[in-house]
């Protein structure tokens, strides 16, 4: 069978003696059923013609763990073959445990003491990593689902895996990175998924992980992170590409019988539709890349998820501010609110921009397409936040194509415009002189605020804009 056939997540090869391994994460044949009671292997000398799946860990009785069988990965070490694996149960979060067979094609048998992250943490996609010293170490995930934003975190284990040999530390963080979206803008979460270490031959060591990528489509992407010391513990710094940025990831490097070195990933990310896929890749001096799929974050009018994450976080503010301070509007109470399914949505040329509401929450009647904000002074409070990385625009004149501007709907606009609120619209300039603030700003209608042209009254106020500084 060919690769196209094998549906599977989180692909996983391991090479001996002529044969590849594939290991990865089951998926229903047809439908979104899972069957946990096990995990497979495939087998090829070529890399293109595949045995049927075999099974290699079959689910003891006494188990603890009956769902979730997740991306497990084996590695030779001591002369045995240990597979790490991310299980769960109804009662018990989801972590990883260490398998041991004394084959690559099994049976792996439960081997650690017990799952090897930590006790009461949400985790996943564990990896296995010896460096310089000989010190084993083991990597994983600690999810975004428990901790908002998501990160990799690095723990040393015994010299027989069977167990922590020290405290984790977290190496990354998959909010710090600025190309990175936000599942659920207000909470803040980040995915980090499918650690996996190679040294380069220039001694740094590349971390290959995935998350979702700010964007059009915040497709799931493969990333490198590089730590130039070449130590687990880093520092370690973002590089400025993709390795693949189209729907795919949670994939890993492996050498070729043939002298090549491989990624294998899967792509889409999108059940049913994972399949895994192989790419010739090359060593360079800052990582990796396959030929036209290495891109930079950001490429295009996309850098912008820290700014998103910036507003939000200063809307949050504003909203407690007026809270706490007890604001009214006239004799009346404001009603401070920020929406609970606040997020981001992705609009034509815009920014993904924000949605939120500070003020009276009555009569609200274009929600989904302005973001709400209690009062054009709100910067001027005390807290709010300037941004890094972003120069601030104060003047309209300033303006160039490319700037993220916030205007106001003026008395022209269309539809009306509450006194008690002021509606704030984000999106790109797109020209100079007369077009600066020509821009989309409905992802519905395609409606367009016209250009500030000082010779007419104006269809929207300028209130400021970001420009990402280089």
């Amino acid at each position: 069978m060919k690769l196209s056939d094998i549906h599977l997540r989180d692909p996983f090869i391991f090479a001996e003696n002529g044969v590849y391994y594939l290991y990865g994460t089951r998926r229903g044949a047809t439908t979104k059923v899972i069957p946990w009671q096990g995990l497979d292997v495939y087998t090829s000398t070529d890399l293109t013609e595949w045995s049927e799946p075999r099974e290699c860990f079959t689910r003891p009785a006494d188990f603890w763990s009956d769902r979730d069988f997740f991306a497990p990965e084996v590695h030779k070490y001591r002369g045995a073959y240990y597979m790490f694996a991310s299980f769960r149960s109804e009662t018990r979060l989801r972590c990883s445990q260490i398998l041991k067979s004394d084959s690559p094609l099994g049976p792996f048998v439960p081997f650690s003491d017990g799952p090897i992250t930590p006790k009461g943490q949400a985790c996943l996609d564990a990896t296995f990593y010896v460096d310089d010293r000989g010190v084993p170490w083991t990597a994983y995930c600690h999810e975004w689902t428990q901790i908002g934003n998501g990160t990799i975190d690095v723990m040393p284990l015994t010299p027989d895996l069977t167990r922590p040999a020290g405290e984790p530390k977290t190496i990354l963080r998959a909010g710090d990175v600025p190309w990175a979206y936000s599942l659920n803008a207000v909470r803040g979460q980040f995915v980090t998924d499918g650690p996996f270490f190679r040294k380069g031959k220039n001694g740094k060591l590349y971390m290959l992980w995935s998350s979702f990528r700010a964007g059009p489509q915040h497709f799931y992407v493969q990333a490198l992170a590089v730590s130039d010391s070449g130590s687990i513990l880093g520092p370690w710094r973002h590089a400025d590409r993709f390795i693949y940025d189209e729907d795919g990831g949670h994939g890993m490097i492996f050498d070729g019988f043939d002298g090549n070195s491989y990624l294998i990933l899967h792509t889409t990310n999108v059940n049913p539709n994972e399949r895994p896929r192989l790419f010739k890749v090359r060593e360079t001096d800052d990582g990796f890349e396959i030929e036209g799929h290495s891109r930079k974050p950001g490429a295009g009018p996309y850098p912008l998820s820290q700014l998103q994450s910036r507003i939000l976080r200063e809307a949050k503010w504003v909203t407690d501010y007026v809270r706490d301070n007890n604001f009214k509007y006239g004799d009346a109470p404001m009603n401070p609110a920020i929406d609970h399914d606040a997020k981001l949505v992705s609009c034509d040329r815009l920014v993904d921009w924000v949605m939120y509401r500070v003020g009276f929450t009555d009569q609200v009647e274009r929600q989904g397409m302005v973001v709400y904000h209690a009062t054009e002074k709100a910067r001027d409070l005390p807290g709010w936040c300037e941004l890094q990385g972003f120069a601030r625009i104060e003047d309209v004149d300033r303006l160039e194509p490319g700037d993220i501007v916030f205007v106001r709907p003026g008395t022209s606009s269309a539809g009306v415009v509450y006194p008690q609120h002021t509606f704030l619209f984000a999106g790109y300039a797109e020209g100079a002189g007369d077009d600066r603030l020509s821009f989309r700003y409905d992802c519905g209608k395609n409606e367009r605020i016209q250009s500030i042209q000082p010779s007419c009254e104006p269809l929207c106020d300028f209130i400021f804009a970001y420009r990402p500084c280089n």
